[in-house]
């Protein structure tokens, strides 16, 4: 099969023409969704932690909103039952640990201005908007689970953010294991390609 192309005309300060591909299968236009675009134009980030949660412990990272909005997807993986929460207006004395942000288009100069970092001293949780239940099991009956944000989350600018993993798992002890995975961009950044 051949691979056709048509040509789209755009309107603006001047003639604007983009050639796009066409399916050979179906006729239909080849496009990827906005979220895949930003990973082209180099303003998609992404940081992820996981460790043991013990019993009655948590699994937190912190989110500082700079100047800039952020829209962000947040996951979650557990090795048992927990909960996810997410808190905003959080407040800490010690941010904790930096975590790396890695920019989804690995051969774009452009870095995150979001800091992200994990096992902080809270002062106070902030503002709850999402507490979930991720079933996983429990003990010997344990198989996992997961969690995930369908749709984005514009966080405020000059705000800070908590992502927490409870464990649940308490009588008897049960130590688990979580994940999180926080994928953003900053729509206020130059992207590498428009």
């Amino acid at each position: 099969m051949s691979t056709s192309h048509v040509t789209l005309i755009g309107q603006g300060g001047g003639i604007e023409r983009q050639i796009v591909t066409v399916d050979s299968h179906d006729n239909a236009l080849v496009i990827i969704d906005a979220l895949h675009a930003n990973i082209h134009r180099g303003i998609m980030y992404t940081a992820s932690m996981q460790g043991a949660v013990l019993s009655d412990g948590v699994l937190e990272i912190i989110l500082q909103v700079g100047a800039d909005e952020f829209h962000a997807a947040f996951n979650g993986a557990v090795s048992q039952n927990m909960i996810a929460q997410i808190y905003e207006g959080v407040t800490f004395s010690a941010a904790g640990t930096s975590l790396p942000c890695f920019n989804r288009d690995r051969e774009s100069a452009n870095t995150a201005t979001m800091a992200i970092t994990h096992t902080p001293t809270l002062t106070l949780d902030g503002t709850l908007m999402t507490d979930i239940f991720i079933p996983g099991g429990a003990k010997s009956t344990a198989s996992g689970g997961t969690a995930a944000s369908f749709n984005e989350w514009e966080l405020a600018p000059n705000t800070d953010y908590l992502l927490r993993i409870s464990n649940t798992v308490v009588s008897p002890a049960s130590a688990g294991h979580a994940g999180i995975d926080v994928e953003f961009y900053e729509p206020n950044q130059t992207p590498d390609t428009p």
